[in-house]
């Protein structure tokens, strides 16, 4: 099992896979996420950030900014 299987395994339906993520930048640039997921409360943020660091898994945060 590879370390995004584990973590998109850990999170269940809070992860997508392969999913676009150039709508979700200002520029519109962007290829596929491998694993994306959205933190809707702080504890699916916590959750996320145990999964991924559990798998060692790079991550790549995109907020509300430029």
């Amino acid at each position: 099992m590879s370390a995004i299987d584990e973590v998109a395994t850990a999170l269940g339906s809070l992860a997508q896979r392969d999913q676009p993520i150039g709508s979700r930048t200002t520029y519109r640039v962007g290829g596929r996420a491998a694993l994306f997921v959205e933190a809707e409360s702080e504890e699916d943020l916590a959750r996320i950030g145990r999964a991924v660091a559990a798998a060692s898994v790079p991550v790549l945060v995109i907020g509300r900014g430029s």
